[in-house]
């Protein structure tokens, strides 16, 4: 899964990892994601995807995606939390692992809100199907941490700085609505339960 230049490096390799690994996410997957905030046309031509995050042609990122300037200018794209990561847990800093998601006409979103929608890539916007919940809490969800193996756990414990990792986005009793995560997102087969939408 290719991701124009800089763009969403992070969440493009944990996904590539996924499908290198067998886990093949088809278009109409269902992913979990946290609203950060909307994406505005000052953002996109200041290259901002978030205030910490700046992205090397982001418009060009986002056309290549298929979400056009009018939806950007009417509020319609905003950019989702899908995980974190970290170099170190000595140092307590965290990174986000962040993705912009069309909103299509219908559904209402805000900061804050835990979303699903489908899976995107470097051909097609990742686009929210529904509204999860309000907050994390409400929703009972937080970033859980990918396993990091005994190696790397020994090496960070050797270091005195604690290993690196990261931890992606899950709610409570997902596992029995048919959500997944044999690698590193969670995700819905969308032969697993009700379609996108439904």
């Amino acid at each position: 899964m290719r991701i124009s230049v800089l763009l969403w490096t992070t969440t493009a390799l944990v996904l590539a990892a996924c499908a290198s690994q067998g886990v093949y996410l088809s278009e109409k997957t269902l992913m979990l994601g946290e609203v950060m905030h909307i994406l505005t046309p000052t953002k996109v031509a200041q290259g901002e995807l978030e205030s910490e995050t700046k992205v090397k042609n982001l418009s060009e990122g986002l056309h290549e995606q298929g979400i056009t300037d009018e939806e950007v200018q009417e509020g319609r794209v905003v950019v989702l939390r899908m995980g974190i990561y970290w170099y170190n847990t000595a140092s307590g800093i965290t990174h986000n692992m962040l993705w912009p998601a069309l909103v299509p006409k219908g559904i209402q979103v805000s900061p804050g809100n835990v979303v699903e929608g489908t899976a995107g890539d470097y051909k097609h916007a990742h686009t929210i199907t529904r509204v999860r919940a309000k907050n994390l809490r409400d929703g009972q969800c937080y970033y859980q941490d990918l396993p990091t193996g005994f190696v790397k756990d020994l090496m960070g414990a050797i270091s005195l700085i604690g290993p690196s990792g990261a931890a992606t986005l899950y709610c409570k009793g997902i596992e029995n609505e048919g959500w997944a995560r044999p690698r590193s997102y969670w995700h819905k087969s969308p032969t697993n339960g009700a379609a996108p939408g439904q």
